[in-house]
C-alpha cells in the first residue's frame, strides 16, 4: 500500500470526498468540491492519499470510485509522474480484487490514462500481468476492459519497433487470439471482439511489413474458427461477430480466400433471420454484404457460384420490405413532425430521394450499444438494415453490371424477372421495395435494362400520380425515375411521352399534403431543372410547371427542407429557361416569389439565403421584365440593410451582418443585369420616404469603416462602384468626398482591397469624364496619395492576384487621367515591370504590362528615354516569350510607335534592347511601321 505522505491525511481526504458525495444536489457544495480537487491535482503527495483512499477497505465505496475518478485526472494533468510505479501498482491490487464491485473498471480506467501519459513503452510489464489476470475467472472481466481501454489509448505504439527489434504487439496480439479462443463467457467475448475490431482500425494494418499484419496473418485459421464458433454458440455475439466479419473485409485481403464459405454462410444465415425480433443482427447482416459488395475481386468469387447470388438477392429483397414496426415508427415520426413540422429539416426514412445515389445508401455507422445500459441498450437504427440491403445491390451491380441479372446465364434474367413480379405484387410493401431495389441497380445494369424500359418506365410513370397508390411507393418511385432521368429525357423518352409524364407527375405529386411524398417530389423536380431546363421547354411544359410551382409556393411546403429545394427549383428554372421565363403563365410564380415570400422572408428563416438565391436569379433571368418587383425588392433589401445598422447601434456593433450582406448582393445583382431598372436612382431615396437613404447608409458605412465589419465594407464598396459605374453622374459627387477613406482601405485584406482599387478605378474614369465631384482629383493630393499606394500592391506577394489587377488597372487609369497625374509614371513603370518580370499570376502580368503599353503611348514614350525606364523595359520583354498573343503585339504596338517617336534616337535605343530578343518580333515592328498601325491594344 502506498503510504500516507506528510501534510496530507488520507482520512481527511476522504471525509472530505464524502462530504461533497454526500450533497449532490448543492451546486455550490459540488462546485467547491471540484475547486479544491483542482487545485491539488498536481500535488504528488495529495495523489498518494488518492491512491490510499482508493485502496481502503473500510472506505464507502462511493468514495473509493470518486477518489480513482480524481486520481485518473490528476495522471492527465501529470500529477502523479514522480510516484507513477506506486500509483500503477496500487491500481493492479485494485484490479486484482475481485472483491472490490465496479471498483477494478475505475482503476482499469486510470491505468489506460497512464499508459496514454507516459507512453506504452513505459509499461510493457503491465500488459504481461494484465493478461495474466485476464486467465482468471475473478477479475477477467476487469482486466479485458483494462487491456481493451490501453488498446485504444496507444493503438499506435503497437506497431513501434523496441530495442531487442520486437514490437509491443508480440506481446499483445497472441495473447488477445488466445483469449479469444478459450473464452466461453459472453461478457468477456464481448470485450474481447471490441479489442479485434480496434485492432482491425489501426491504419498500420494496411502495411504488409507491419507486426500486426504479420499476426494477424498467423492468427487467421484460429480466428475464423474461433468466430464461427462464438456465431453458431452465442446468439447474443452473432451481431458483433458480423461486424468482425466486416472490418476483416475493409482491412485484410486474406480473409478474402481463407473460409469465405462459412462467412458466407453466416452472413447468409443471418439475413434471413426475423427482422422483429433479431433486428441488430439482420442490420449487422446486410451492412456485412455491403462492405462484401465493394469488394470487386471477391463479388467475382462469389458470382461464381451462381447458387449463391440465387439465394442472396431474394433475401436481400426481403430486407427492402418495411415491416410492421417500420410503419408503427413512421406513424410515429409523421405524428412528431405535424407537432413541430420545423424539426423536419432533413428526411428521417431510407428512401431518401436525393439526386445522389450514394446519399440514398449512405448508412452512419452504428453503435453496437456495447457501453449503452438499460432499456435501449443495443438499439440500432431501424433504418439501416434497407439502406444496407440497398447499398449492398447498388454496389452488386456496379461490380458485375449486367452480370447481377444473370446470375444463371445470359439466356435467363432471373432477377430482372423476379423484380418485375414484385412490382404487380398485391402486397404495396413489396412493391415499393422492388421499386426501390430497381432504382438501386439502375446504373449497374442499365445495358440490361435497356430493352425493357419500354415496360418498367410505363409502369413506374402509372404509380407517380396515381391517388389510389400507397405514398410510400409513389414517394421511391420519384426517387427511381430520378436514376433513369438520362433515358427520361433523350429523344427517345421525350417522343415517347416519358418525360411529360414523369414531369407532370412530380408536379402532381408535389401537390400532395402528405409530407414525404412532396419531399420526394420536390426533390426530384429540383433534380430535373439541375439536368438541364432544355427538356422542359422544348416539350412546351415551361407554363404548366410554372404554374405548379407558383401553387406550391403559395400554399407554402410542410417544411423547411421542401421549402428549401423546392426554392433550389426555382432558381434552376429561371438560371435554365432564362429570358423564356417572361411569360403570362410564369406570372404567378414570380408573384409568388417576388411579391409574397421575397418580402415576408425572415432572416432567421433558414430558407432565407435560398429565396434570395432564387429572387437573384430571377434578376439575370427576366432582366428589364423584372420591372415590376423592383421597388418591392428595394423596400426589402433597404429594410435588412437599415435594420442592420439600427441593430449595430442598439448591439454596439454586435449585430448579425449576413442578412445585410445578402440585400447588398441582391442588389448589386439588379445594378449589374437589369440596368434598364436604373436601380442606381432608387437607391438614392428612401422606400418610405423618411429616413436615409440606402445610398447614403452605404456610403456612411464606408466612411466608417473601421467600425464596420469587412464583409459589409466589401459589399458596400462592391455597390458602390456598380452604381458609379452605370450611374456616375450621380454618384460622384457621393462619393468624392470619402475618398481617402476608400483609400485607406488599400491597406486591409484581400476582399476590401480588390473592390476598393475597383471602385476607384471607377472614380478616376468617373473624374477623366469630367463629372461633377471627382473633375478635381488629378489635381489634389488624393491621386498623390492613391499612385504610390496602388504601385506598392502590385510587386507585393502577400496580395491575392486579383487585387493587383485591379490596382494595375486603377493606377493604369491615374496615369492617363492628365500630365500632372502622370509625374509618378516612371516609379509605377518600374514596379510594372518587376510584377511583369516576377513569377506571378499570369493575368497581374498582362494587366501590368498592357497598362504600361498604354501609359507610356499616352505621354510620348518619355519613360523609356529615361535609363531607369529602359533598364526596367529590357529586363520585362526578356520574360515575354511565354506570353499570351495579346501581349506580344501590345509590345510589338509599342515598340512600333517607340521606334516613330525617335525617329533617328531609334537605332541608338534598340541597340540596348536584348540581344536574344525574337527577330519575328522585330520584322513585326517594321512591318507595323511601314504599315502605320500603331494602335495600342485594349487592356
Amino acid at each position: 500500500m502506498v503510504g500516507a505522505a506528510s501534510g496530507h491525511d488520507p482520512r481527511a481526504v476522504a471525509a472530505r470526498l464524502s462530504e461533497g458525495i454526500e450533497r449532490p444536489q448543492d451546486p455550490d457544495a459540488q462546485r467547491d468540491l471540484q475547486r479544491w480537487l483542482s487545485e491539488r491535482a498536481g500535488d504528488p503527495e495529495f495523489n498518494r492519499c488518492l491512491c490510499v483512499v482508493a485502496e481502503a477497505a473500510g472506505a464507502e465505496a462511493q468514495v473509493r470510485s470518486v477518489a480513482l475518478m480524481t486520481l485518473r485526472r490528476s495522471v492527465r494533468n501529470g500529477g502523479v509522474a514522480p510516484i507513477r510505479g506506486a500509483v500503477m501498482q496500487t491500481l493492479l491490487r485494485i484490479l486484482r480484487d475481485e472483491t472490490n464491485g465496479h471498483l477494478p473498471r475505475a482503476a482499469g480506467g486510470c491505468v489506460a490514462a497512464l499508459v496514454q501519459a507516459e507512453g506504452l513503452a513505459v509499461w510493457a510489464g503491465v500488459l504481461e500481468s494484465l493478461w495474466g489476470m485476464a486467465a482468471l475467472p475473478g477479475p477477467q472481466l476487469a482486466a479485458l476492459q483494462c487491456l481493451h481501454e490501453v488498446c485504444e489509448a496507444a493503438l499506435w505504439e503497437l506497431d513501434a519497433p523496441q530495442e531487442d527489434g520486437a514490437t509491443l504487439a508480440d506481446g499483445f496480439l497472441p495473447p488477445m487470439f488466445a483469449a479469444l479462443a478459450a473464452a466461453h463467457d459472453d461478457a468477456a467475448l464481448r470485450v474481447l471482439l471490441r479489442m479485434v475490431e480496434t485492432l482491425l482500425e489501426a491504419d498500420t494494418l494496411l502495411d504488409p511489413e507491419s507486426s500486426l499484419n504479420r499476426h494477424l496473418v498467423e492468427s487467421m485459421p484460429l480466428l475464423l474458427n474461433t468466430l464461427s464458433r462464438i456465431f453458431g454458440h452465442h446468439d447474443t455475439l452473432r451481431p458483433s461477430v458480423l461486424v468482425t466479419y466486416k472490418l476483416l473485409l475493409v482491412y485484410h485481403a486474406e480473409v478474402r480466400v481463407v473460409g469465405i464459405a462459412d462467412v458466407f454462410n453466416a452472413a447468409f444465415d443471418a439475413a434471413r433471420a426475423p427482422r422483429d425480433s433479431e433486428e441488430e443482427l439482420v442490420v449487422r447482416a446486410c451492412e456485412f454484404w455491403a462492405q462484401l459488395a465493394s469488394i470487386r475481386p471477391l463479388v467475382k468469387e462469389v458470382a461464381r457460384t451462381p447458387a449463391m447470388l440465387v439465394q442472396l438477392v431474394p433475401v436481400l429483397l426481403d430486407c427492402l420490405v418495411f415491416t410492421e414496426r417500420d410503419l408503427g415508427d413512421l406513424e410515429e415520426e409523421q405524428a412528431a413532425d405535424d407537432v413541430d413540422p420545423s424539426r423536419v429539416l432533413f428526411c428521417a426514412d431510407d428512401s431518401d430521394a436525393s439526386m445522389t445515389p450514394r446519399a440514398l445508401f449512405a448508412s452512419d455507422d452504428e453503435d453496437d450499444g456495447d457501453d449503452v445500459e438499460g432499456p435501449d441498450a443495443g438499439a440500432v437504427d431501424s433504418w439501416s438494415i434497407r439502406r444496407s440491403a440497398a447499398l449492398a445491390l447498388e454496389r452488386l451491380s456496379t461490380t458485375l453490371l449486367d452480370g447481377l441479372l444473370t446470375p444463371l446465364g445470359a439466356r435467363e434474367q432471373w432477377v430482372l424477372t423476379l423484380l418485375q413480379q414484385r412490382l404487380v405484387s398485391a402486397d404495396w410493401r413489396v412493391q415499393e421495395a422492388a421499386v426501390m431495389a430497381l432504382g438501386a441497380i439502375a446504373d449497374g445494369c442499365h445495358a440490361s435494362l435497356l430493352p425493357h424500359l419500354s415496360s418498367l418506365l410505363p409502369t413506374l410513370l402509372r404509380i407517380l400520380p396515381d391517388d389510389a397508390a400507397h405514398h410510400l411507393i409513389r414517394a421511391i418511385t420519384c426517387w427511381t425515375l430520378s436514376r433513369f432521368l438520362g433515358d427520361l429525357t433523350s429523344s427517345e423518352g421525350v417522343a415517347a411521352g416519358w418525360f411529360d409524364a414523369y414531369v407532370r407527375g412530380l408536379l402532381h405529386a408535389i401537390g400532395s399534403p402528405l409530407r414525404k411524398l412532396q419531399d420526394r417530389a420536390v426533390t426530384a423536380f429540383a433534380g430535373v431543372l439541375e439536368h438541364g431546363v432544355a427538356p422542359v421547354l422544348q416539350g412546351g411544359l415551361l407554363p404548366a410547371v410554372a404554374a405548379h410551382m407558383a401553387l406550391l409556393l403559395q400554399s407554402s411546403p410542410s417544411n423547411p427542407r421542401s421549402t428549401a429545394a423546392m426554392l433550389e427549383a426555382c432558381r434552376g428554372l429561371a438560371a435554365g429557361a432564362g429570358a423564356a421565363l417572361d411569360i403570362p403563365e410564369a406570372r404567378g410564380l414570380l408573384d409568388a416569389l417576388l411579391l409574397q415570400m421575397l418580402p415576408a422572408a425572415d432572416p432567421e428563416d433558414p430558407v432565407f439565403p435560398a429565396v434570395l438565391s432564387a429572387g437573384r436569379s430571377c434578376v439575370v433571368a427576366l432582366k428589364a421584365a423584372y420591372a415590376p418587383y423592383g421597388a418591392a425588392t428595394h423596400a426589402k433589401m433597404h429594410n435588412l440593410i437599415r435594420g442592420y445598422f439600427q441593430g449595430c447601434e442598439e448591439d454596439g456593433g454586435d449585430a448579425d451582418w449576413a442578412p445585410a450582406q445578402h440585400a447588398y448582393l441582391y442588389l448589386v445583382t439588379m445594378v449589374r443585369e437589369a440596368p434598364q431598372l436604373d436601380v442606381p436612382a432608387l437607391l438614392l431615396t428612401a422606400p418610405s420616404g423618411a429616413g436615409a437613404s440606402t445610398a447614403t447608409l452605404t456610403v456612411h458605412a464606408v466612411a466608417n469603416a473601421h467600425a464596420t465589419p469587412r464583409p459589409i465594407v466589401a459589399s458596400c464598396l462592391q455597390l458602390l462602384r456598380e452604381c458609379l459605374a452605370h450611374a456616375p453622374q450621380r454618384y460622384a459627387s457621393l462619393v468624392g468626398p470619402h475618398l481617402r477613406a476608400v483609400l485607406s482601405l488599400l491597406a486591409t485584406d484581400d476582399q476590401c482591397a480588390t473592390v476598393a482599387c475597383s471602385l476607384l478605378h471607377e472614380v478616376v474614369c468617373a473624374a477623366s469624364d469630367g463629372h461633377n465631384g471627382c473633375s478635381g482629383l488629378s489635381s489634389g493630393d488624393v491621386v498623390r496619395a492613391l499612385v504610390p499606394r496602388l504601385a506598392e500592391i502590385l510587386p507585393a506577394r502577400r496580395w491575392h492576384a486579383a487585387t493587383q489587377r485591379r490596382a494595375a488597372l486603377c493606377l493604369c487609369a491615374c496615369g492617363l487621367l492628365d500630365a500632372e497625374a502622370a509625374q509618378g509614371v516612371g516609379r509605377w513603370f518600374c514596379r510594372a515591370m518587376e510584377c511583369v518580370a516576377a513569377e506571378d499570376e499570369g493575368r497581374v502580368k498582362d494587366t501590368a504590362y498592357l497598362g504600361t503599353v498604354r501609359l507610356i503611348a499616352a505621354h510620348g514614350y518619355a519613360p523609356l528615354r529615361t535609363h531607369e525606364g529602359l533598364a526596367a523595359f529590357q529586363h520585362a520583354v526578356s520574360h515575354l516569350h511565354t506570353r499570351p498573343d495579346r501581349v506580344v503585339l501590345s509590345l510589338v504596338s509599342l515598340l512600333a510607335a517607340f521606334r516613330s517617336s525617335l525617329g533617328a534616337e531609334w537605332c541608338t535605343a534598340a541597340a540596348k534592347l536584348p540581344a536574344a530578343f525574337p527577330d519575328d518580333i522585330m520584322r513585326k515592328v517594321d512591318a507595323a511601321c511601314a504599315a502605320g498601325h500603331l494602335d495600342v491594344p485594349p487592356i
